[in-house]
Protein backbone atom coordinates (compact mmCIF):
# COMPACT_ATOMS: atom_id res chain seq x y z
CA UNK A 1 0.00 0.00 0.00
CA UNK A 2 1.44 3.68 -0.85
CA UNK A 3 1.22 5.86 2.22
CA UNK A 4 2.61 8.80 0.02
CA UNK A 5 -0.79 10.95 0.89
CA UNK A 6 -0.61 10.14 4.38
CA UNK A 7 2.86 11.70 4.63
CA UNK A 8 1.61 14.49 2.31
CA UNK A 9 -1.17 15.37 4.84
CA UNK A 10 0.99 15.18 7.71
CA UNK A 11 3.25 17.56 6.50
CA UNK A 12 0.57 20.06 5.70
CA UNK A 13 -1.08 19.26 9.13
CA UNK A 14 2.29 20.76 11.09
CA UNK A 15 3.36 23.20 8.22
CA UNK A 16 3.56 27.45 9.44
CA UNK A 17 4.81 29.58 6.63
CA UNK A 18 6.82 32.14 9.26
CA UNK A 19 8.92 29.20 10.42
CA UNK A 20 11.11 29.01 7.91
CA UNK A 21 14.65 28.05 8.31
CA UNK A 22 17.30 30.85 8.25
CA UNK A 23 20.01 30.81 4.91
CA UNK A 24 18.07 27.22 4.13
CA UNK A 25 17.12 28.75 0.62
CA UNK A 26 18.96 26.76 -2.27
CA UNK A 27 18.69 26.39 -5.67
CA UNK A 28 20.23 23.46 -7.72
CA UNK A 29 20.52 23.78 -12.22
CA UNK A 30 20.29 20.63 -13.87
CA UNK A 31 23.04 19.39 -15.56
CA UNK A 32 21.92 20.88 -19.00
CA UNK A 33 20.79 23.81 -17.41
CA UNK A 34 17.39 23.16 -18.34
CA UNK A 35 15.78 22.85 -14.87
CA UNK A 36 15.62 24.47 -11.66
CA UNK A 37 15.38 23.93 -8.03
CA UNK A 38 14.64 26.01 -5.29
CA UNK A 39 14.41 24.49 -1.81
CA UNK A 40 13.80 26.38 1.21
CA UNK A 41 13.42 24.58 4.65
CA UNK A 42 11.18 24.43 7.84
CA UNK A 43 10.58 23.48 11.23
CA UNK A 44 7.54 21.88 11.79
CA UNK A 45 4.84 22.42 14.43
CA UNK A 46 4.80 19.56 15.40
CA UNK A 47 4.63 18.97 19.59
CA UNK A 48 7.35 16.78 20.75
CA UNK A 49 9.17 16.76 17.82
CA UNK A 50 12.19 17.93 16.23
CA UNK A 51 11.21 17.94 12.92
CA UNK A 52 12.13 19.59 9.63
CA UNK A 53 10.30 19.50 6.37
CA UNK A 54 11.60 21.34 2.90
CA UNK A 55 9.81 22.89 -0.17
CA UNK A 56 11.00 22.22 -3.00
CA UNK A 57 9.76 23.89 -6.55
CA UNK A 58 10.53 22.57 -10.04
CA UNK A 59 11.10 25.52 -12.84
CA UNK A 60 11.53 25.21 -16.38
CA UNK A 61 14.54 27.57 -16.32
CA UNK A 62 14.41 29.38 -19.35
CA UNK A 63 11.08 30.94 -19.08
CA UNK A 64 10.45 29.82 -15.00
CA UNK A 65 7.59 28.13 -15.53
CA UNK A 66 6.58 26.13 -12.08
CA UNK A 67 6.80 22.85 -13.30
CA UNK A 68 6.42 21.01 -9.62
CA UNK A 69 5.75 21.99 -6.16
CA UNK A 70 5.74 19.94 -2.72
CA UNK A 71 7.33 19.39 0.27
CA UNK A 72 10.19 16.71 1.45
CA UNK A 73 9.73 15.65 4.94
CA UNK A 74 13.23 16.23 5.87
CA UNK A 75 15.47 19.16 6.31
CA UNK A 76 17.99 18.54 3.29
CA UNK A 77 16.85 17.76 0.19
CA UNK A 78 18.77 14.62 -1.87
CA UNK A 79 18.25 14.15 -5.34
CA UNK A 80 20.11 13.20 -8.68
CA UNK A 81 19.78 13.71 -12.13
CA UNK A 82 18.92 11.17 -14.32
CA UNK A 83 18.66 11.31 -18.72
CA UNK A 84 17.91 8.10 -20.16
CA UNK A 85 17.17 7.66 -24.02
CA UNK A 86 16.85 11.61 -24.01
CA UNK A 87 14.22 11.79 -20.76
CA UNK A 88 15.47 14.01 -18.04
CA UNK A 89 14.35 12.95 -14.83
CA UNK A 90 14.77 14.24 -11.15
CA UNK A 91 15.01 11.27 -8.62
CA UNK A 92 14.30 11.72 -4.63
CA UNK A 93 11.78 11.45 -1.94
CA UNK A 94 9.07 12.93 -0.65
CA UNK A 95 9.28 10.64 2.07
CA UNK A 96 13.16 9.71 3.18
CA UNK A 97 11.76 7.26 5.19
CA UNK A 98 11.60 4.98 2.74
CA UNK A 99 10.01 6.94 0.10
CA UNK A 100 10.79 7.26 -3.89
CA UNK A 101 9.85 9.80 -6.39
CA UNK A 102 10.59 9.43 -9.82
CA UNK A 103 10.10 12.83 -11.87
CA UNK A 104 9.86 12.86 -15.36
CA UNK A 105 10.61 16.13 -16.22
CA UNK A 106 10.29 15.71 -20.38
CA UNK A 107 6.90 14.51 -20.00
CA UNK A 108 6.39 16.54 -16.83
CA UNK A 109 5.01 13.58 -14.86
CA UNK A 110 5.63 12.62 -10.69
CA UNK A 111 5.31 9.47 -9.27
CA UNK A 112 6.22 9.36 -5.23
CA UNK A 113 6.04 5.91 -3.34
CA UNK A 114 6.36 5.10 0.51
CA UNK A 115 5.85 2.29 2.62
Amino acid sequence: MNYIETIREEIKQYFNPNNAIDNSNETIFSPNNKYRVDTISFRQEKPDCNWESTKVEIYQNDNSTLLFSFFVNEGTFYHSWVTRKEVEYLLCAEDLCGGQTVIDLTNKVMSSYTT
